[in-house]
């Protein structure tokens, strides 16, 4: 039993790493038609999950809490992400995982452009001719 608790601003999962599906993730980014066909096609997510702890999510939700107060006060500065499983032996272990290496090429910079981000993004993956993606 865990969760993933991730901060970012303005920021992209992809630049984080450690997404479950980052080919999933690729393919939605290079396409507002992907992202459309995602949206708009019924999933079962009973098959995704293992299921709903109130104590889990009450936990998750009091640690997003606490990042953010964190980085309202300036504790933290970057995006990060916390991880939170609990053993068979009941015990809470938290870590931090390291996001991949800094990307040279970051596409936070097409935070909150809507739509029109999507036809930037694919300029932008054309200029880059199938150069990798940041991890």
């Amino acid at each position: 039993m865990g969760a993933d608790i991730r901060l970012t601003w303005p920021g992209c999962l992809l630049c984080m790493g450690g997404l479950r599906s980052e080919a999933d993730a690729r393919v939605l980014l290079r396409s507002a038609e992907a992202e459309r066909v995602l949206i708009t096609t019924p999933r079962d997510w009973t098959r995704e999950r293992a299921g709903s702890l109130t104590s889990l999510n009450a936990t998750a939700a009091g640690t997003l809490v606490q990042m953010i107060r964190d980085f309202v006060s300036g504790v933290l500065a970057h995006p990060t992400w916390c991880r939170l499983e609990w053993g068979t032996n009941g015990r809470l272990r938290v870590t931090y995982p390291r996001p991949a290496q800094p990307p040279t090429r970051c596409l936070c910079q097409f935070a909150g452009l809507g739509d029109a981000g999507i036809s930037e993004v694919s300029k932008w993956l054309s200029e880059a001719n199938q150069s990798p993606l940041p991890a």
